[in-house]
């Protein structure tokens, strides 16, 4: 119960009021809900390593908080790892792949073996959850942006308080 009382204050401090607080540094509702979906889809790219920088040219070309929206894509990241197994998966349904299981006694001996077909074998990989993640992305930023515009309209007329600090 403690650590649950814990966590929920971590969030609430470190993720909920900076995001909050942006709509009182004059980020409009429609604005943040759409950095809000954009950063945590962004999150969950299976591609290592380019997430900050495809969030920083959003936020740039389409005049998003660069903050609020490295802030999600930031807190979306334990999704990138969780995902990147469902997303092959998802990916290789619609290349009509089997699925890929490899251990890590496996990938070992791949590398050993032959550096070159290994690389190309987890390009495909990569490729197949890139496939499965823009088909899961699409409509999950539809829906976090159509959950959130209204909550933050709300909270923008101050017709919703916004939750207390733990």
């Amino acid at each position: 119960m403690k650590n649950t009382i814990r966590l929920s204050g971590f969030l609430q401090r470190h993720l909920i009021q900076p995001i909050l607080s942006f709509l009182s540094q004059g980020v409009t509702p429609q604005k943040l809900s759409l950095t809000i979906a954009l950063g945590v889809i962004i999150g969950m790219l299976p591609i290592f390593g380019i997430a900050s920088l495809i969030c920083a040219f959003l936020a740039f070309s389409l005049r998003l908080n660069m903050a609020a929206i490295q802030l999600t894509h930031y807190a979306a990241t334990p999704l990138q790892v969780l995902l990147l197994v469902p997303f092959i998966r998802i990916g290789g349904l619609f290349f009509n792949q089997p699925p890929l299981n490899f251990s890590f006694s496996q990938l070992y001996e791949m590398f050993t073996n032959d550096v070159l077909a290994t690389f190309q074998n987890l390009w495909f990989t990569f490729l197949l959850g890139f496939m499965g993640w823009l088909m899961v992305s699409i409509p999950v930023a539809f829906l976090l942006y159509f959950l959130t515009l209204p909550v933050f309209k709300k909270l923008s007329a101050g017709q919703l308080t916004p939750p207390a600090e733990a």
